[in-house]
């Protein structure tokens, strides 16, 4: 079985699995102003509300990144593919760069 024709499924869930863990990272955790100071307000707004709790809890936060991760695979592989594998690339380095 492949994705859209384009590579075989244990590529796509690998490439795919490694960028949705990037965009969880960037919207959970990293510091990048514009993302933090978004993240932030959402907290200071809503706190134990469902919207601050999906920013706070990694499995609620994991499963819409996922659906949207998946949904860029079917709906627009295209553009999805190139993003996915650059979003893949930035986990490992950023993984690799932890190490050092």
């Amino acid at each position: 079985m492949s994705v859209p024709g384009l590579i075989p499924l244990w590529l796509w869930l690998v490439i795919d699995g490694a960028a949705a863990y990037r965009l969880w990272r960037l919207l959970a955790h990293d510091t990048f102003p514009p993302v933090a100071r978004a993240r932030d307000a959402v907290l200071v707004r809503y706190g134990d509300r469902w919207p601050g709790e999906l920013l706070t809890c990694p499995w609620c936060l994991g499963w819409w990144v996922s659906v949207l991760v998946v949904a860029g695979t079917a709906l627009v592989p295209g553009w999805w593919l190139p993003a996915a594998a650059a979003l893949t690339l930035s986990t490992v380095v950023g993984l690799m760069a932890e190490r050092v």
